[in-house]
Parts: C-alpha cells; structure tokens; sequence
C-alpha cells in the first residue's frame, strides 16, 4: 500500500510569508487536508500529515516523520512572498541532488501538470530545481509546491477563497495520482 506523506508548511510559532490577516501556514494547512480528503475518498490512498494543527516542525523534524511513516513520496505545500506584488504564479520543485531526483522530478511535473489544469486563472512558472531542504534530504521522491505569491493581489484573491483551494488541492490530488499509477 502506498504511503503518501503531505506536508503543511511552517506552522506554530512559524507563520511563513503573511499578508495582512493571511498566513502562510494557514493557508497551507487548509489546502493539506483537503488534499487528504480527497486523495484518501476518491483513491482510498493512505494519507499522512506532518502536522494536522498549528504545531511547529523544524524542517528536520519533517524529513525525520516521513521516514518514520514509511512514507512511499512526499509533497510539501507553501506560498511563496515577494518584495514586488508583480511577482505571480504557481511553481512545483523538486532536488536534483537528491537520491530520488528522477522520480521526483516526474512527481513534480504531475503536480505541477494538473495544479495548472485546476487553475486557469493563475500563471504556471513550471517545474524547477532547488536543494530546500525537506527535499533534499528525504528518502523518498519529493516535492515541494508554491500555490502563489501571497504578495501578489491576483494571487491573493485564488489563495483566499475555498472554491480556489478546493480545486488547488484537487490539482495536487490528481497530480499525486497520476504519479502513484506509474510507479506503484
């Protein structure tokens, strides 16, 4: 049976970027558990959380709870923050240094994939490489998702509203989905 092991996110004393009242890990969380939801009613997948409250996690802690769920992938869900509100858009990483890097890199691009898919009103900026941390380290094909700029006000409108997160996480979702068909 596969495990998928999701990842919210900052959290706790973390607040990740904020925006006036909206938070980061707020946001994450949410869009998290639906993913869950939705993953665990449509495929009867076993889903894990790193966290299911607003609890703090180091990013140790994160890669060290994967392992110890026996996690077969791992997806990490955050919004990204900028200095202009220009910056915008949707973007899916996975690490080219990690020992998974060429399923990860397929995970990615079905995240990323079907996340655009979900949401037409958003700008895809593809899939790219980066050594964050929960993905480098984790010993099981890995991504990590950007839902948005929280600094930008198109972005910000998607990221607020439940009808948008829905369909992010359904995104997510089917992006899992598809990966978990070709390989397990």
């Amino acid at each position: 049976m596969t495990v998928i092991v999701l990842d919210a996110g900052h959290g706790g004393r973390d607040p990740g970027a904020v925006n006036g009242s909206l938070y980061e890990k707020t946001i994450v969380l949410d869009v998290t558990k639906r993913v869950e939801t939705y993953l665990r009613s449509k495929y009867g997948y076993q889903v894990r959380l790193t966290r299911s409250t607003d609890v703090y996690l180091t990013l140790d802690q994160r890669v060290q709870t994967a392992k110890t769920l026996r996690g077969n992938l791992f997806v990490s869900l955050h919004t990204n923050a900028a200095t202009t509100p220009y910056a915008k858009g949707v973007e899916t990483f996975y690490s080219s240094s990690s020992a998974h890097s060429g399923k990860s890199r397929v995970l990615a691009t079905n995240i990323q994939s079907n996340l655009m898919g979900n949401m037409s009103g958003m700008t895809s900026r593809g899939v790219k490489t980066a050594n964050y941390y929960v993905i480098r380290y984790n010993t099981m094909p890995s991504a990590l998702v950007e839902l948005g700029f929280i600094s930008s006000p198109q972005d910000v409108t998607h990221l607020r509203s439940n009808a948008s997160r829905q369909r992010m996480a359904e995104g997510i979702a089917e992006g899992i989905a598809q990966y978990v068909h070709a390989y397990h």
